[in-house]
């Protein structure tokens, strides 16, 4: 099994192709186990905060789940947790914001704009333009392999998001995830886009249908 999981997480070629995107990855099983260990213990561990900081810090991407996590435990028993690492992470991300400003870069580097039609469209015309840019967005992504994998993971993970028990956490951050790289992210390059959505699918595939 554990073989055929690094080949479905193209672990043996991401990291001669993947540039930053293993460090991504990283963070997301760090967010993910991090969520699960809080469902089976009701704690909020270390990890949990370093991987939500991790990964914006590493790919605009990693705001996906960064913020959809701080969200889900803001509506936990552990809100105080969840509202502390939010904070340090609008921290972080002020401090990048005055730091291009003061270096005249800008706030969006050229990668993200052409990655991501429904960003661009937002950062050059409108939000409105780039809500309409959403449909045609997801329209591409479920026309690719990847694409139509997470949506049919995800429509299987969606019942654990009404779970009454602690377990939901992990499927609503999860699921946030998936849908938002439907939206808004691209595929392609050897899988090295959205394989961070990937490894969360799998990880949150084998935790759910693995444990109930």
């Amino acid at each position: 099994m554990p073989p055929l999981f690094l080949l479905a997480l193209n672990a043996f070629v991401l990291p001669l192709t993947g540039m930053e995107h293993p460090l991504h990855v990283l963070a997301v099983v760090l967010i993910l186990c991090g969520l699960v260990d809080y469902a089976e213990t009701g704690k909020v561990s270390i990890g949990l905060g370093i991987g939500i900081l991790l990964g914006p810090l590493i790919r605009f991407e990693g705001f996906a789940f960064s913020v959809a996590a701080i969200l889900a435990l803001l509506f936990t028993p552990r809100w105080r947790a969840g509202l502390l690492i939010g904070g340090l992470l609008v921290v972080l991300t002020v401090c990048y914001v005055l730091f291009a400003k003061w270096t005249g870069l800008p706030l969006l580097p050229s990668s993200v704009l052409v990655k991501s039609r429904v960003t661009s469209t937002a950062y050059d015309r409108s939000m409105v333009s780039a809500l309409a840019d959403v449909y045609f967005a997801v329209r591409y992504a479920l026309s690719s392999k990847a694409g139509a994998l997470i949506a049919v993971g995800g429509s299987l993970l969606l019942p654990f998001c009404f779970s009454k028990t602690r377990y939901a956490v992990p499927a609503i951050a999860l699921c946030a995830l998936l849908a938002a790289h439907l939206a808004f992210g691209n595929f392609g390059w050897f899988g090295r886009y959205e394989i961070y959505a990937i490894t969360g699918l799998c990880l949150g595939i084998a935790v759910y249908y693995g444990h109930f």
